[in-house]
């Protein structure tokens, strides 16, 4: 901190600026030192100096960001300084210079718009749909995906909120998890989103609750592999009710374990229960007829079991 007379000789200087002047320039400032003097200054400090003044003795509030180069004695840093008129009455006698090191900061402030660029980059190039949603549920960032996804533009999404895309149904049968996200959890849920002309999708969410309060949501598309998930239930349903129709059961066995498995119509025609020991001796002494055992065994041990095991050595 110091102040400037209308001839840019220092008024007064506080210990900072003393020191400052002169370990950077090996100035000795007293009480009426000219700041501006060729002996230590190259031209365009001189030059830039001088115009900076001016504009304070003009009347010029002045907020400006300096980089001072580096000496062999200190480091370049870079300084926010402000120049404020000084008046006596209506005139002014000299200026009032605050210098800030700004340095630090500034680093901390390209950091981060940095990791703000890498984020956003991230964020679009995403194949799921991201939101982001302030605390009553309005939607303040979305992407790309999130607009190819609902059928949304952009500007569209940026004036609903996370209310418009559900339908009552299914939020009867799954509520909104808000307790669990604000004791930090990470809710992941399957939903039935609605898009735009109300197209109806499936998602998988993966919701956090930021630490401003705010929502993050990743939205990821899940149609096509309900409607492949619904098919094989419906292909079972239907396999099932034919072996039923049809008194015929069926089985399974993992030749490596012993277990097996079976349907509800071979429990029927065998007449076991969910109690029945589900091993490859029941299996054997059950299913398979006493003439046949030892041909079933030996085919198991060398076609299947011995094979399998070659098979994932080689």
């Amino acid at each position: 901190m110091w102040s400037v007379d209308s001839d840019f000789k220092l008024i007064v200087g506080n210990k900072t600026f003393i020191n400052q002047m002169s370990e950077k320039y090996g100035m000795i400032l007293e009480r009426g030192s000219n700041l501006l003097n060729p002996k230590y200054f190259e031209d365009d400090y001189l030059k830039f100096w001088k115009e900076l003044y001016s504009k304070g003795l003009w009347g010029e509030p002045t907020k400006i960001e300096v980089l001072v180069p580096k000496t062999e004695q200190l480091e370049s840093n870079l300084l926010e300084i402000n120049l404020n008129p000084i008046y006596n009455e209506e005139n002014i006698i000299g200026i009032a210079c605050i210098a800030r090191d700004i340095t630090e900061r500034k680093k901390a402030e390209n950091d981060l718009l940095e990791s703000e660029e890498k984020y956003r980059v991230l964020v679009e190039q995403a194949s799921d749909g991201i939101l982001i949603a302030d605390e009553a549920g309005k939607l303040i960032n979305v992407n790309a995906s999130l607009s190819k996804l609902t059928h949304y533009s952009e500007k569209e999404l940026l004036n609903m909120s996370i209310y418009d895309f559900t339908i009552p149904e299914d939020i009867e049968k799954n509520p909104f998890h808000f307790s669990d996200l604000k004791m930090g959890k990470v809710v992941i849920t399957e939903r039935i989103m609605k898009g735009k002309n109300g197209i109806l999708f499936h998602v998988e969410l993966t919701s956090k609750l930021l630490y401003d309060g705010r929502l993050l949501v990743f939205a990821r598309d899940i149609s096509r592999r309900k409607k492949i998930e619904n098919k094989l239930i419906e292909s079972e349903q239907f396999l099932k009710e034919t072996q039923i129709i049809a008194s015929l059961g069926t089985y399974s066995i993992d030749v490596i374990t012993g277990k097996w498995t079976r349907s509800e119509v071979l429990d029927s025609i065998f007449g076991i229960d969910s109690n029945y020991n589900l091993n490859s001796e029941n299996w054997m002494n059950t299913i398979v007829h006493t003439d046949w055992q030892k041909p079933m065994i030996d085919y198991l041990t060398n076609e299947i079991i011995d094979k399998k095991i070659i098979r994932q050595r080689v």
